[in-house]
């Protein structure tokens, strides 16, 4: 638990109390068939090809998941659910695919947003259209930050960034 994330005491102790009852929500929610957790906060690093060049794209996926004879791969969310996710909304979990894909040589049977507040999963897998995508979609970003073309943008972000320190558009 981290207390300098909160605004004051008040909000801290509030958060504190929300925190307390979701964990009491999830275990009793799973307490008779927990999910086979293979890895929590699992750390990865997969390259994209473009061509003759080769980027690497780095990230952590909150669980990893047995499910059958694949993966689950679950991101815990605060907030509300959302009844339909865009391509947007799923671009996280479709780049954890991806590189679990790779690392793992499994087939990964599902991806699924955990959202927090009211303990409800929604649960998807990308297509291989949607996997092109993504890939299109990363190439594209390092190529726009390669041209220069790439306007940091301040959020909650900021606090885990690598350039916090000298971002002049840090939160």
């Amino acid at each position: 638990w981290v207390d300098d994330r909160f605004e004051s005491k008040d909000k801290t102790i509030k958060r504190m109390q929300q925190g307390q009852q979701i964990l009491k929500a999830f275990y009793k929610k799973y307490k008779d068939n927990w999910p086979t957790a293979l890895f929590l906060e699992k750390g990865f690093n997969f390259r994209v090809a473009d061509g003759q060049d080769a980027y690497v794209v780095r990230g952590v996926v909150d669980r990893i998941d047995k499910s059958g004879d694949g993966l689950k791969l679950v991101d815990y969310k605060t907030g509300k659910p959302k009844d339909k996710l865009t391509f947007e909304e799923k671009e996280q979990l479709l780049i954890y695919q991806l590189a679990m894909q790779d690392l793992f040589k499994q087939e990964v049977k599902a991806l699924a947003f955990y959202y927090l507040d009211d303990n409800s999963e929604v649960e998807f897998i990308g297509t291989d259209k949607d996997l092109e995508k993504i890939k299109a979609k990363i190439i594209n970003t390092i190529n726009q930050i390669k041209q220069g073309k790439f306007e940091p943008k301040s959020g909650q972000l900021c606090a885990w960034c690598d350039f916090k320190e000298i971002c002049e558009y840090r939160g």
